[in-house]
């Protein structure tokens, strides 16, 4: 696991409303909230918006959450969580748009380290909470690391996709600091 409950810390200021409406009848809740300065383990996340909205017919928690940072978004999560199902309740689309990759590092550091450039995404969430599946693309962007078993460091600017448990490169292509190439296949 690399995040446990007690590892994780939030901050921001969070305005916004939350209401109920036909309690009784056919409930729905509706929540607008926006979170400026939002942090996480105390990295610079920019502003985030959650509107989400319970639907009882389809017994549904509908999502659009967002980030920006210097008015631009970073991280869209847009979709929907259904709670009366026992299997596929998850289906959410996620974005990620140019994030910078140092904040990870404390993440991954006994494997990876001085990790610099961008990275973006495109995925897709669905399985249940006990069983998440993501799929989709991570590209990074005028990155690099060092790899600490080796104590190289390699640029990259590739794509990697993303199943159901694995990562998959399609001639990935790694650099070193002297303008050698690696080329990676494989799962």
């Amino acid at each position: 696991h690399l995040l446990q409950p007690d590892d994780i810390t939030i901050g921001g200021i969070m305005n916004g409303i939350a209401s109920v409406n036909n309690a009784l009848l056919k409930p729905q809740l509706l929540s607008d909230l926006s979170i400026n300065g939002f942090t996480f383990n105390g990295d610079s996340m920019g502003n985030a918006s959650i509107v989400s909205e319970y639907e009882s017919e389809s017994k549904a928690v509908k999502v659009n959450i967002a980030f920006t940072k210097r008015n631009t978004k970073v991280i869209s999560i847009i979709g929907q969580y259904y709670a009366a199902r026992e299997k596929n309740n998850l289906d959410f689309d996620i974005q990620l748009r140019n994030i910078y990759l140092p904040p990870f590092e404390k993440y991954v550091n006994t494997v990876v380290s001085n990790m610099q450039g961008k990275i973006s995404a495109d995925l897709k969430l669905s399985g249940t909470l006990k069983k998440p599946v993501l799929d989709g693309t991570l590209d990074f962007s005028k990155s690099s690391c060092r790899v600490n078993y080796l104590n190289t460091t390699y640029s990259l600017n590739d794509r990697v996709i993303i199943g159901e448990n694995y990562f998959e490169l399609k001639n990935f292509v790694l650099t070193d600091l002297r303008g050698n190439k690696a080329y990676a296949d494989g799962r």
